[in-house]
């Protein structure tokens, strides 16, 4: 787009980043979590300011900020989103606020259900062939400017650049648009659908090797489901890659336990 700037990020634009966070996804399935942006933003966004600003990029137009892609070179060294969202509770007291207490609840519910009929929930994505990850979010008047895209291919370099092996991002397979950009960008569905906690609504994957210009991709046999969330891998490994592990058992017990030991000290505190 005419007059479009992408560039990193800079310490001068924290307040306008933060300020878009608020409203760089509306119209979207996932526009609010648990609807407390304060603490969402300490999950997905202020981490990245301030341990990774390098791998965090931003769209100007006009002056003005309209679209941000937040980069992890290496996941495993960055704080989980399991981990964020545990702090975020603590922090913000979030059993004690009434939407995001409810929202909490409902995520045990769905831990209790699944469990009984066996179904696998979204949990932490850990696979050292794709250690590195992302979150994009662009304004809705950008999202036919190719800002996205602009954003994606500034990251694409980054990743070139740094020799990382690959990406993964996820994303809720109802954000259509999302989910086209991101296959126009080369991402391919991969593996099963699991439930996003919270959301009655379920996850799959997807892989994209074309960046690195290596061969063939595996594709999982299992039909994804018609909603849900998406984790998509965006990969840079040789051909013949083994399948994924999707159901990460032992990430995903531990979730539930910290959620349910805070909704538990949540009931206490009611009780006193």
């Amino acid at each position: 787009m005419r007059g479009m700037e992408n560039r990193t990020f800079a310490e001068a634009d924290r307040a306008e980043l933060r300020e878009l966070f608020g409203r760089a996804g509306q119209g979207a399935p996932s526009e609010s979590l648990w609807g407390h942006q304060e603490s969402e933003a300490a999950v997905n966004l202020t981490p990245y300011m301030d341990l990774e600003p390098d791998s965090l990029f931003v769209a100007v137009i006009d002056k003005a900020l309209a679209g941000y892609l937040c980069g992890c070179l290496d996941s495993r060294a960055f704080p989980s989103e399991s981990r964020r969202i545990e702090e975020a509770i603590k922090k913000y007291r979030l059993m004690l606020r009434p939407k995001p207490a409810l929202f909490f609840a409902r995520g045990l519910l769905d831990v209790a259900f699944s469990a009984i009929r066996r179904r696998p929930t979204a949990t932490d994505f850990d696979d050292p062939r794709w250690p590195a990850h992302l979150h994009i979010n662009v304004i809705p008047q950008g999202r036919s400017a190719g800002v996205g895209a602009a954003l994606m291919n500034k990251w694409f370099a980054r990743l070139k650049e740094t020799g990382s092996q690959g990406c993964y991002l996820q994303t809720l397979v109802q954000n259509d648009r999302a989910v086209r950009c991101f296959e126009r960008m080369g991402f391919e569905k991969y593996g099963p659908t699991p439930l996003v906690l919270a959301f009655d609504i379920t996850a799959s994957q997807y892989i994209n090797r074309q960046w690195c210009g290596v061969g063939d991709l595996y594709r999982d046999a299992s039909e994804p489901q018609k909603s849900g969330k998406a984790k998509l891998i965006f990969g840079a490994n040789a051909a013949g890659v083994q399948r994924l592990t999707t159901c990460l058992q032992h990430h995903q017990l531990r979730e539930h336990l910290v959620v349910l030991v805070l909704f538990l000290d949540w009931i206490r505190t009611l009780q006193l």
